[in-house]
């Protein structure tokens, strides 16, 4: 895999356009046994990089997730930020909203 990497990265250079950037991350992909650059950023995000509890995990924040293969890594990174962020807060009801803020008001009410 890295010899295909090391090819579209030469082509790149000769002919001076950007390649779709997977090619890239197929050495590490490959190495862990991750089958998107997506799981991948999900790996680096967690206490564990064991590919079964990885993938376990992102199928929960998967669904928050647009792939897109033209993402570089910047892009796969901070989707898979946000959409862990969004998957914490998920389970947050309209009654857990109100009570925080009902909360807030009262530490900002002066008495």
């Amino acid at each position: 895999m890295s010899a295909l990497a090391q090819l579209v990265t030469e082509i790149e250079l000769a002919t001076g356009t950007d390649l779709a950037p997977m090619p890239g991350f197929l050495p590490q992909l490959v190495r862990f046994g991750f089958p998107t650059p997506y799981h991948f950023a999900h790996s680096r995000e967690l206490s564990t990089s064991a590919r079964i509890e990885v993938h376990k995990q992102y199928e929960d924040i998967s669904k928050y997730i647009e792939h897109d293969p033209s993402d570089d890594w910047d892009a796969v990174s901070a989707k898979v930020t946000n959409a862990m962020t969004v998957f914490l807060f998920s389970d947050v009801s309209e009654d857990d909203i109100n009570a925080l803020e009902e909360l807030f008001k009262k530490d900002t009410d002066p008495e």
